[in-house]
């Protein structure tokens, strides 16, 4: 859904320049921007300050309370929740248990999720069956009395304070024996998010030249900018606000990135589209060894933990990550014989960084995107237990 060029310029800075001159400075060579960094802050998005050992960089479950808010209706009992955080996003877990006398299809559960002083920190789906389900052909239906862990997925998302609780509500109560039981009553809500399939990480500007502080750094990630960006009902950004960078060229690479280049998609209610908030941490991956499965835990972040300090509302929006990383784009190439082409690599600058394009969702496997002509992007996320048969 290739994003258009927009004559507004929503973009502004919140933090002056006192931030930048302390980061260091930035030089412009001809077409390239080249950011140096003079030193790096104290604590900067680090997830070690030396290469763990083999065993400690398995990324760690983490169990949640079961909140005594959690309403599931007679046929369902929730006996555990687990979260779960890595370079490739959130994955959460749900213990559900089907308490009935009859097997249970097609229900919808909604998570959510609260940190310590009660603010609604996260959000996500889980479905039986999910699309992983489908794909194995397997038989998700649960029998009775049987309980069966969950799994639901928010690719480069993450919660923006670390969850201590979750409130499990149902969206579908399920199909006993095929048999469709009440609608749940909570309402879908979908958080504003990066359009996975977009074509913008291939163009020039996803793209930027880091100078040698990054670029030989031995630290697995290094955070560069956090932005709050405002998207409305149509997918496009009325507002980018940079809460915290680390230099001014940054800032200056990501204003035209987000105004212009990014695909997102705007958050719904039940469907509808709505403007809604994202917040969005740019961050470096200085070798392209690094073990996307790595514990990440961006709630750790002093950026975001100043932007979270500044908030006053009982509810925060999740921390959307883009990494850049320094492998050399791809490009396709006619091959020789004329009979198919080749992925082959393109000499660029020194120090090049690019926006993984490793894809951003929310909910995945629950949801599935289908087109539709008069849904933002002509896609629509559709719940997978209303794939038709």
């Amino acid at each position: 859904m290739g994003a258009p060029m927009r004559d507004h310029d929503p973009f502004s800075s919140r933090n002056g320049g006192g931030a930048f001159a302390a980061w260091g400075y930035m030089c412009l060579s001809g077409a390239a921007m080249v950011v140096t960094l003079a030193f790096l802050l104290p604590g900067p998005l680090l997830l070690s300050r030396a290469r763990p050992a083999a065993s400690q960089a398995m990324p760690v479950r983490i169990a949640l309370r079961v909140s005594t808010r959690s309403s599931v209706g007679p046929w369902w009992t929730i006996e555990g929740a687990a979260l779960q955080e890595q370079i490739l996003g959130t994955t959460a877990y749900l213990n559900v248990r089907n308490a009935s006398d009859s097997v249970l299809d097609r229900a919808v559960f909604a998570a959510n999720y609260y940190d310590a002083s009660g603010r609604k920190c996260f959000s996500l789906l889980f479905s039986v069956p999910d699309a992983w389900d489908l794909q194995r052909h397997s038989n998700a239906a649960i029998p009775p009395r049987e309980t069966r862990t969950l799994v639901s997925v928010a690719d480069g998302m993450f919660p923006a304070t670390r969850p201590s609780e979750v409130v499990v509500g149902l969206v579908r109560s399920g199909e006993p024996n095929g048999e469709a039981l009440p609608e749940g009553s909570v309402p879908i809500r979908v958080p504003a998010t990066i359009f996975p399939y977009g074509n913008w990480t291939a163009d020039q500007a996803a793209r930027i030249v880091l100078g040698p502080q990054v670029t030989r750094a031995k630290q697995p990630v290094i955070d560069l900018l956090l932005a709050e960006v405002i998207v409305d009902q149509n997918g496009a950004p009325s507002e980018v606000n940079v809460e915290n960078s680390a230099d001014a060229a940054v800032t200056q690479w990501f204003a035209q990135l987000a105004s212009r280049w990014i695909d997102f998609y705007p958050a719904s209610k039940d469907g509808v589209p709505e403007a809604g908030p994202m917040l969005i941490l740019v961050a470096a991956l200085p070798s392209e060894r690094v073990d996307r499965n790595w514990p990440f835990l961006p709630q750790q972040n002093t950026r975001i933990r100043s932007y979270v300090r500044a908030q006053s509302g009982d509810s925060l929006p999740p921390v959307t990550v883009v990494f850049l990383s320094p492998r050399a784009p791809v490009v396709q190439v006619a091959n020789p014989s004329g009979h198919h082409k080749t992925w082959v690599r393109r000499a660029v600058a020194p120090g090049t960084f690019e926006v993984e394009s490793s894809g951003w969702d929310w909910s995945g496997p629950a949801f599935e995107w289908v087109g539709d002509r008069f849904a933002p992007g002509h896609y629509a996320r559709r719940l997978v237990v209303d794939r038709p048969n």
